[in-house]
């Protein structure tokens, strides 16, 4: 039997039916059991995953309690400092589907409510084109020769809002792995590549000596796909100081570098750009070893030397930290992308291809695993990320609340931010005790010796209460 109810109204999405994200159809709700005519078809990101939810139980928040998940991203979301209506809009509205990361705009100091997917065809019949300058400004949509390339359901589409206090309209926009970049402004350049040479590189395959632009086209969708990948063209000899141009997937877009040099060493200058950007500018250095709004970039704190790949060398991420001992956050979750969970259950088997790639790479790559490992317990060891675990055991469990950070490390970096900022919280149902021991197994591995002769001591410890100032204002009586 279906029960007919009036569908609920969402304050951050006003149309949600009409924008195909809840869809007539039949189906039993996996929260509340029961069977529903509507159904969620959007973005919902939980551990579990969750199908044919209905809209009622997306309203109440029942969902998102059911499945520890979100409708919406929180790092895809413009900041607005209000936790209610940042719970309501992430965990009691539905999403919509965009071509990658869902953005989801601000303004007045509130969440704007999503109107639907628009193309410039739409933006003029509605008469928003003036209103949104700024934003369309943002994407180099104002030019002559490029707004024809903003087409709704197209390689290139648009998503707009509407602000809830103003009524002032908003746009995001973003693109499929299939669209490559707008072309300049009333002409389109050919690409023919730049005279002095180059050589195109990533993380995975072998060099690429004086690369067609399909191939540096090619490359860059590569990392746009693989959270993890990167993308390096460098000049054989520098021109007008710049030696490279090199760019990864972040949060909020792409991190586009530039390789400077100046007095005998490489500095970097980086900025964040949207999907149009960086084809323009791999498209402009390509061309002319040049880029445009060089002023825009900022300078990066730590100079890198600059590491090439090619036969019998190791993976180019890999260099840096076999040569200094040091990782990055970012090289920590790039390890953490190898585990096979294909066989969950075991721990051990899903743990193998990490391992094995650490104990390949020897000592110095171990040991800056455990010390980055160690570092992001660390950091997550604090009474304000343990307290609803505290709350739902009714005491703090030391163990518990260590195998619980792990689960954190394995999920990935968003997930990780997320939790350290006190956006998502920690599951008591979830935890990963064996990450801990990979370091160990590895260097046993390696070296054919036993665990109780592992060498190394991390600065800090992972271990719960270490971090005392994150422990500072804790209750005296909180179980143990």
């Amino acid at each position: 039997m279906f029960f007919s109810r009036k569908l609920p109204k969402f304050k951050y999405n006003e149309n949600p039916v009409g924008n195909g994200i809840i869809v007539k159809e039949s189906g039993k709700c996996p929260v509340c059991g029961k069977k529903t005519d509507y159904v969620y078809k959007g973005p919902f990101y939980s551990a579990e995953e969750a199908e044919d939810i209905c809209p009622w139980c997306i309203a109440d928040g029942s969902a998102a309690k059911k499945f520890n998940g979100e409708f919406q991203d929180y790092d895809s979301c413009e900041e607005v400092d209000n936790e209610d209506y940042t719970d309501e809009l992430v965990r009691r509205t539905p999403g919509y589907c965009g071509w990658q990361k869902e953005q989801w705009l601000s303004h007045c100091g509130d969440y704007c409510s999503f109107v639907g997917n628009v193309g410039w065809k739409e933006l003029e019949m509605m008469g928003l084109v003036q209103e949104l300058r700024e934003d369309l400004e943002k994407y180099g949509l104002n030019e002559t020769g490029r707004r024809e390339h903003l087409v709704k359901g197209g390689s290139l589409q648009g998503y707009l809002f509407k602000c809830v206090v103003c009524g002032k309209h908003r746009l995001a926009v973003d693109s499929n792995l299939e669209f490559t970049g707008l072309p300049d402004a009333n002409t389109s350049t050919p690409q023919t590549g730049y005279a002095g040479g180059f050589r195109l590189e990533n993380f995975f395959d072998a060099p690429v000596e004086n690369p067609t632009w399909e191939q540096v086209e090619k490359h860059i969708k590569n990392m746009m796909e693989v959270g993890k990948e990167h993308v390096l063209l460098s000049l054989k000899e520098p021109h007008k100081g710049i030696r490279f141009i090199q760019a990864v997937s972040v949060d909020d877009g792409y991190d586009v570098q530039l390789g400077i040099e100046k007095n005998g060493g490489t500095n970097l200058v980086s900025r964040v750009c949207s999907t149009q950007e960086l084809f323009e500018l791999f498209s402009k250095f390509y061309n002319y070893a040049d880029v445009d709004g060089a002023e825009r970039f900022t300078p990066v704190e730590i100079s890198r030397k600059t590491y090439t790949g090619g036969e019998g060398k190791p993976p180019i991420w890999i260099q840096p930290i076999i040569e200094t001992g040091k990782m990055y956050d970012l090289d920590f979750f790039h390890f953490t992308d190898m585990l096979d969970w294909s066989k969950q259950g075991n721990d051990e088997a899903v743990l193998d291809p990490l391992v094995s790639f650490l104990s390949t790479y020897g000592d110095n790559v171990i040991f800056a695993f455990e010390d980055k490992m160690t570092e992001l317990l660390y950091a997550l060891d604090t009474y304000d990320i343990a307290k609803h675990l505290i709350e739902d055991w009714g005491y703090i469990s030391s163990d518990g609340f260590l195998y619980a950070r792990c689960m954190a490390l394995v999920n990935g970096k968003s997930y990780y931010t997320a939790i350290l900022k006190g956006k998502k919280k920690l599951s008591k149902d979830m935890e990963f005790e064996s990450l801990l021991y990979v370091p160990r197994n590895a260097w046993c591995r390696l070296h054919h010796e036993r665990d109780d002769n592992y060498p190394h001591k991390t600065e800090l410890s992972y271990e719960t209460f270490s971090n005392k100032k994150g422990w500072e204002n804790t209750p005296r009586d909180i179980g143990g």
